[in-house]
């Protein structure tokens, strides 16, 4: 499953992303924000990804704020996380391609509702490698984690 979720600085952009996700038939559950709420905190809805990935490492996630570092900071908090902010679609391709990220970061204040559905749908249909020198080093990953 894909979860999305955003807080107040992202939440424009997140209600455009679900609509682009609808239109190509793209399940996702959305964790928030409901509403717009200038008070509300990123780490909340980040954390929620982040448990459901936790949960199911073959959960993914999209994530947004102003910046995207600050979801992506917290969603890297949980374990089977790979979360990383991009701003092209090349960043997301080879995050998702190399490094095997499950969780997309966007900054809103950077990218236009267009430019942000360009990234999401090359991040999903990037493919991870699996020659041997991308799995040692996700493998080392998931020994720093413990």
């Amino acid at each position: 499953m894909l979860y999305i979720g955003a807080d107040h600085r992202g939440f424009d952009l997140k209600d455009r992303i679900k609509q682009f996700l609808s239109a190509q038939h793209i399940a996702f559950t959305d964790v928030g924000a409901a509403t717009h709420n200038p008070d509300d905190d990123y780490t909340d809805y980040a954390a929620e990804v982040g448990r459901a990935i936790a949960a199911n490492d073959h959960n993914s996630g999209v994530l947004i704020c102003a910046n995207g570092e600050g979801m992506c900071m917290t969603a890297n908090k949980f374990k089977h996380v790979r979360g990383a902010v991009a701003v092209n679609e090349w960043m997301a391709v080879t995050s998702k391609e190399d490094d095997h990220t499950n969780v997309l970061c966007l900054p809103a204040e950077m990218l236009s509702a267009d430019a942000a559905e360009r990234i999401i749908a090359a991040w999903l249909a990037a493919q991870p490698k699996t020659e041997e020198k991308y799995m040692r080093r996700l493998e080392k990953l998931r020994r720093i984690e413990e």
